[in-house]
């Protein structure tokens, strides 16, 4: 039940976000979709809610800095992924990171693909999510170390997933 109830409420604050972000990016917008962690059934995550923008065109989002900005949003720019932009809401505590791509980047397609595939296949995301706990007792104050704990088995993921997809 408490899980169910971490979802729901995942799903929920997303749908939130999604209505501000469309309204907010209006004829920018192209399509959105709740990634990461807490869009998967029984994945332990922090409370931090992903979400993948897709719009026209990413020359026109950095006009848009302000106004996210009003709603707590900061511009961290294209963040290690070209033609892209990233943002973190919630500054001490976040509460929300948005990724913002083109249309057909190749990146929507790797995120999208293991959100799916983690969600069908549920053995894997059970390694996903013991590796996860391992690391985050390991490396409780050490942020970049638990993300770099867990880049390996997310490559392999991606790759099992796009795979998967393929066929």
């Amino acid at each position: 039940a408490d899980c169910l109830n971490n979802i729901l409420s995942a799903v929920l604050e997303f749908e939130k976000e999604a209505r501000l972000l469309k309204s907010l990016f209006k004829s920018h917008f192209a399509a959105i979709h709740h990634i990461g962690s807490t869009a998967i059934i029984n994945m332990p995550a922090k409370p931090t809610i992903d979400i993948l923008l897709e719009v026209k065109t990413i020359a026109s989002v950095d006009s848009l800095n302000k106004q996210l900005k009003l709603y707590g949003y900061e511009a961290w720019g294209a963040y290690h992924v070209t033609n892209s932009r990233f943002f973190v809401k919630g500054h001490q505590k976040r509460t929300h990171h948005l990724m913002v791509f083109e249309r057909h980047h190749p990146k929507i397609k790797d995120y999208i693909a293991l959100r799916d595939y983690l969600i069908k296949h549920t053995q894997r995301a059970k390694d996903y999510a013991n590796l996860k706990i391992k690391l985050a007792e390991q490396y409780q104050n050490n942020r970049r170390a638990y993300l770099t704990g867990k880049q390996q088995l997310i490559e392999t993921l991606k790759k099992e997933a796009l795979s998967f997809f393929k066929q």
